[in-house]
């Protein structure tokens, strides 16, 4: 079953609403509503005082009308007279002042007392509806290490100090492994070691990192440990947030926690380029959106939820959400493994801090274009959901995506612009134009199921991460690595052995010299051969003067002193190969790259053709059905060339070579 529904409020309503929201849900084709995810103070208006009874109203009034209930535990918006009672429990942020109540998300993850709350809260809420079949399950919190997570409070930091010695065991063996004789810090016991801050060192950042990341994961687990034992048959899930570009918390180790990963998506009102702080508008590109739901689905490499789904305007005013484009979402979203869509929200919000968020209906109630359009792309999928509930993507590409990578190159000092997110996606869209689906992986996972695996800006890695990736080449695997990768150890510092290190036998090369290029100094890359489009691609951001042993140049640096010298090589390993590109070429040289490397290690793409790059194809499988799902982004029809016959599950006509799409239209074909 593929669940359809909205975000629904009822501690904001008066309890006659519930049923005529509920009959136009109905009318919409709903039949899933989350709710309660910010009510803990209508759950507890006071200490130990608990009223469910409107909870209870809005779930029974739903399951009359054939919808069923995800409830959230409210756990992100503790209410006032907790905070009164105990102010300890919300952070103390970076400058050292105490956040107020006013906002959400104020709480202090580590806190003892908030915990102790935590548990009596959620349990209270599971027992009330333990033996409600109308509530198929929980949403742990709402959007962990959204806004500001970390905490600065004396709880956090002994909590810290706890996690180093449990890791390090003596603070010698910390003082060694941070490098903590640098500038004469180096710490007499546990107890002497303070927060690091931005500019403090890298290792100590990067174990800061990591704690708050586990310190988030125990909550969770708290918080599921609660659920489960008293509903076990009840789904967890948590939704993600930043569109899925939050990169703060390790989400593979979210994943493992959860019966179901799922995802709040915003596609025009948050971006990677807002996940670093970059707030301005930016070109809409649909490729964003499928490397956020390609990476919601590696964590499980299952089905996930969508428990946001944009519907129109947020309170960021970007791009217009113009008629038809949610309907390219929604195909999006379910092409690449949803099931369950939930658009944010159903009713507009007359007040608060996000009153200028358009939701299915306006603040009249009153259905208009965007009902009516929901209703009908609901419509269309249930046709055909019987068919693809269950369908995913089995891409033969992967992508490796290291939270730890991430959080190492966070302090900008290799480059303010290299960013990791930002790097990986260059290869996810060239794959995307290519019309070549893709997962991502960690470092560890077994990688032989792939053809091709590239791994860009692979900063940290030991000897174990080097010989997982000795075996899939081995093996037969295809490897793409870049610059940035293989410099350092797990504790973030930099190997004492000829670059890239552990990883120099794969690529039988020495990196000379590194540098990042700023401002208005660029490189180029001369292809050496035929078969490319131009002479010359524009390189920005950084450069490694590479020293070939055995391996094949590729492509020649243009410019600078190091004009002539290898940009990017090759090596035969084993029976597969590995490809080093060292530097940021332009999006223009990768798609090319990638097209000539995929092809050769027998990646085909879904389609031949399309006539636009904003046209997407994604490749799903249940059992031995293949369906191919086409998604226009455009408000122009679009031509896409097909490899064969297809029926489209839309009429059951049998498609051959050329489809229209039409203007942000979609199609569901299965392959003969």
């Amino acid at each position: 079953m593929i669940y359809f529904g909205a975000s629904y409020y009822p501690e904001q309503l008066d309890p006659s609403a519930v049923e005529p929201d509920a009959r136009l849900m109905q009318e919409a084709g709903f039949n899933l509503v989350r709710m309660g995810e910010f009510a803990w103070s209508r759950m507890e208006p006071d200490d130990g005082q608990f009223d469910f009874d409107w909870l209870e109203n809005a779930v029974e009034t739903m399951a009359q009308h054939g919808i069923k209930s995800l409830l959230g535990t409210p756990t992100a918006a503790p209410p006032k007279w907790l905070t009164d009672k105990h102010p300890d429990i919300c952070q103390i942020q970076l400058d050292g002042r105490r956040r107020e109540f006013g906002r959400r998300r104020h709480y202090c993850v580590n806190s003892e007392n908030y915990h102790r709350y935590t548990t009596r809260i959620v349990t209270t809420l599971a027992e009330q509806f333990k033996d409600n079949p109308n509530v198929i399950g929980y949403q742990l919190d709402n959007e962990f290490m959204a806004e500001q997570p970390h905490c600065y409070c004396d709880e956090c930091r002994e909590k810290f100090q706890a996690w180093l010695q449990k890791k390090f065991g003596t603070i010698e063996e910390l003082n060694r492994r941070w490098g903590m004789i640098f500038w004469g810090q180096s710490y007499r016991s546990f107890e002497e070691v303070i927060f690091p801050k931005p500019g403090h060192n890298p290792s100590a950042l990067l174990d800061f990192y990591r704690f708050f990341s586990d310190s988030f994961l125990n909550y969770a687990r708290l918080q599921g440990d609660c659920l489960k034992k008293i509903s076990p048959e009840k789904t967890v899930t948590h939704n993600i947030c930043s569109s899925g570009f939050v990169y703060l918390l390790d989400l593979y180790a979210l994943g493992r926690q959860l019966d179901i990963v799922s995802l709040d998506n915003y596609p025009f009102a948050w971006m990677i380029e807002n996940e670093y702080g970059n707030l301005g508008d930016r070109p809409y590109r649909p490729s964003m959106a499928s490397f956020a739901l390609s990476m919601t689905r590696s964590y499980k490499r299952a089905p996930f939820w969508v428990t946001e789904a944009q519907c129109g305007r947020t309170f960021r005013p970007r791009n217009l959400v113009e008629p038809g484009i949610v309907n390219a979402w929604t195909h999006q979203e379910i092409a690449h493994g949803a099931q369950a869509v939930l658009w944010f929200h159903w009713r507009q919000f007359p007040f608060a801090i996000e009153h200028m968020l358009q939701a299915v209906l306006d603040y009249d109630g009153v259905p208009r274009r965007r009902y009516f359009e929901i209703q009908q792309t609901v419509r269309d999928l249930k046709k055909v959901s019987a068919e693809i509930a269950g369908a995913l993507p089995q891409p033969e590409v992967a992508l490796i995506r290291d939270f730890q990578t991430d959080w190492a190159l966070d302090d900008g000092h290799p480059h303010q612009d290299l960013k990791y997110l930002r790097h990986l996606h260059l290869y996810y869209d060239a794959l995307f134009q290519l019309h070549v689906n893709a997962d991502t992986a960690e470092p560890g996972d077994d990688l032989t199921r792939f053809k091709l695996v590239i791994a860009p800006s692979l900063l940290l890695v030991d000897a174990a991460r080097a010989a997982n990736l000795r075996r899939y080449v081995e093996q037969g695997g295809t490897l793409v690595l870049t610059c940035q990768s293989g410099l350092r150890d797990l504790d973030n510092v930099f190997h004492a052995k000829t670059f890239p290190a552990h990883l120099r036998d794969l690529c039988v090369f020495e990196i000379g010299e590194q540098q990042a290029l700023k401002f208005q100094d660029t490189t180029g890359i001369a292809p050496v051969g035929g078969g490319w489009k131009k002479e010359r691609y524009e390189c920005p951001l950084w450069f490694d003067v590479l020293k070939l042993e055995t391996a094949q140049a590729l492509a020649t640096y243009t410019d600078h002193w190091f004009a002539g010298q290898p940009a990017v090589s090759v090596n035969p390993f084993g029976k597969g190969k590995v490809y080093y590109i060292a530097t940021v070429p332009s999006a223009e040289f990768v798609s090319e790259f990638l097209g000539q490397i995929a092809a050769g290690c027998g990646v085909r793409s879904n389609v031949l053709a399309s006539s636009s790059p904003l046209v997407e194809s994604v490749k799903t499988r249940r059992g031995t059905d293949e369906f191919l799902h086409l998604i226009n982004y455009t408000r122009e029809p679009q031509n896409v060339t097909l490899d064969g016959c297809l029926e489209n599950l839309d009429g059951n006509a049998v498609v051959a070579r050329k489809f229209e799409l039409k203007p942000f239209g979609a199609a569901i074909l299965r392959r003969k």
